[in-house]
């Protein structure tokens, strides 16, 4: 180029601009061209590796062959014991305390009859000794009156007499009076005789009937001083306390000395031999046993109370119901009385124990872990699927195939193929599934021993998802049915993913814990075999020869 093209090619005219334009898109293009080649060269020159088919990983699980049965679940509940009979122990007279049992202690037990203590009774032994006087002056009194009315009856039926006599005379000397034989004067005596004779027998009368109200007024008398005298005793034997029932003492806090009124509460005691567990229900739960049974009164309970390490069990009965619903749960409250009372003594009011109440019973259905359950509602089947080869005889694959017991996923595995398999449907239940066939590679190792296309491919097992009903708990297991309108209902014997799975799904490939320990036994067995075949020969993979390899058999050294 000569000096004055480079003049003009440096110059800032636009056809300078437009060269420089060109030769550097020029320059890109060729660059780009000759790196499209070079990645083309290398890619065609590269060496040819073959894929290896990918293979599908199998989750190694536990499974759970299930059966129906017919099942009365636990309803697991807290509860707390309460004292079944219970007395505020008071006096019903005043003192002060003279004595105090050995017993008369909170948290002591006291036995009917037993003495617990005793008030001073020196004012209430005045008391009925006053009264006991009273009572015998009346009764004193009352002989008196006695003596009076027998004297005045006596006086009255003399006076009775007289008067009659007096009023017969008097009569006679009316006659004798008109024929004229007495005068008028003694006829008027008689009349006055007549008439005094009468007084004294309406005095005598009076007198009489005097008498005999004393009387009854006196034995009225007698009445009420015989409720003092009683009143008395009795006040004087309620200075001395005792325990009407076999009991344990709450509250006790007296003292020797210590004056007390009457009628002030100074112990509770709760019955040895009367205790009760009150809990509470759900409506639900509570609904379901009445719809079954028509009633909850009389329906044996357990409760468990933990004490350390041990448990005691009460046995008890439900003997009544709450009349109203509690507001702060939403259920119902319960009560039972325990019936083995012989193992109580150690039982104390106030204790929190687990009550145990029998639910209704289902019919046929299946009781499983919580685990198992997905989506609250689905189960998933482990169900089987065969596979048949064009070169391998039909019926020896499904003989090879059948579950033993005829369960499904507990069959022995067939043998691995690595032929290409062509993957059926069958009916659940009957040994047929699906399967997957797989052909060998370029580069992979022969299977040696065994002309691959006369191999079975293994039973694969696959997860069926299923949908159930739950009807019921009982503790961590769940009661489950099949649904009405189910297409795929759970039979007896099918096996349930028991292994909980974060990808659990429909057609996941899983493989149970027993036919994996099989498979591992069996290959290590077989490696031992062809170890224990190859001695003198060098065993390239586990070091030089004459080695001892970690599965049991003997190494060689690399040539």
């Amino acid at each position: 180029m000569s000096y004055k093209t480079l003049q003009q090619f440096n110059n800032n005219s636009k056809p300078a601009f437009f060269m420089r334009l060109l030769i550097s898109l020029g320059l890109v293009a060729a660059i780009a061209f000759g790196a499209l080649y070079y990645f083309d060269f290398l890619n065609n020159s590269k060496p040819s590796v073959p894929r290896k088919a990918a293979k599908e990983q199998a989750a190694t699980v536990d499974v759970l062959v299930v059966d129906f049965e017919d099942i009365q679940p636990t309803i697991r509940n807290f509860g707390q014991i309460i004292a079944g009979k219970q007395l505020p122990l008071s006096t019903s007279v005043s003192g002060r305390v003279n004595y105090i049992s050995p017993n008369f202690k909170t948290g002591a037990i006291v036995q009917a009859g037993e003495t617990l203590l005793k008030l001073d009774d020196f004012e209430y032994r005045g008391n009925l000794l006053s009264a006991k006087a009273n009572l015998q002056d009346i009764s004193f009194r009352a002989t008196d009156i006695d003596n009076q009315v027998t004297s005045t009856e006596i006086a009255y039926k003399s006076t009775l007499s007289l008067y009659e006599s007096a009023a017969q005379d008097y009569q006679g000397s009316i006659k004798l009076q008109k024929s004229g034989i007495i005068s008028k004067q003694a006829l008027d005596d008689k009349s006055a005789s007549l008439i005094q004779q009468k007084q004294s027998l309406d005095q005598m009368s009076a007198s009489l009937t005097n008498l005999k109200n004393q009387k009854l007024q006196l034995l009225a008398t007698t009445e009420v001083q015989q409720y003092a005298v009683d009143k008395a005793m009795k006040d004087l034997a309620n200075t001395e306390i005792t325990a009407p029932f076999a009991a344990y003492i709450h509250n006790a806090n007296l003292e020797v000395g210590q004056h007390i009124a009457n009628n002030a509460t100074i112990a509770t005691l709760l019955d040895q031999q009367k205790i009760d567990v009150k809990f509470t229900l759900s409506d639900g739960q509570y609904g379901r046993i009445i719809a079954q049974d028509g009633t909850i009164i009389g329906r044996k309970i357990q409760a468990v109370w933990q004490i350390g390490q041990i448990e005691k069990v009460f046995e008890a009965v439900i003997n009544r119901v709450n009349s109203e619903i509690v507001a702060a749960s939403g259920g119902i409250d319960l009560y039972a009385s325990i019936v083995n009372l012989e193992t109580v003594e150690a039982l104390r009011i106030g204790a929190f124990v687990k009550v145990l109440i029998p639910d209704q019973t289902y019919q046929q259905i299946i009781k499983i872990p919580e685990y198992m359950i997905y989506d609250n509602d689905v189960v998933y089947v482990v169900a089987r699927a065969t596979a048949k080869t064009e070169t391998v005889d039909e019926a020896k694959v499904e003989a090879d195939e059948k579950p033993a017991g005829g369960k499904r996923g507990e069959g022995k595995p067939t043998a691995e193929a690595r032929t290409e398999g062509k993957r059926l449907e069958g009916k659940r239940g009957e040994g047929q599934a699906q399967a997957k066939g797989q052909t060998q590679g370029q580069g992979e190792r022969p299977n040696r021993g065994k002309k691959p296309e006369a191999e079975l491919q293994e039973n694969e097992k696959r997860l069926e998802p299923v949908k159930m009903q739950i009807v019921g708990y009982d503790g961590d297991q769940i009661l489950i049915v099949n649904n009405a309108d189910s297409e795929n209902p759970i039979e007896a014997g099918d096996a349930l993913l028991q292994t909980r799975l974060t990808l659990a799904g429909k057609g996941v490939l899983v493989i149970t814990s027993e036919e994996s320990a099989i498979k591992q036994a069996a290959a290590l067995a077989k490696l031992k075999e062809r170890n224990e075949k190859g001695e003198g020969q060098g065993n390239r993979r586990f070091g030089r020869r004459g080695a001892q390899n970690i599965f049991g058999g003997s190494g060689g050294g690399r040539r």
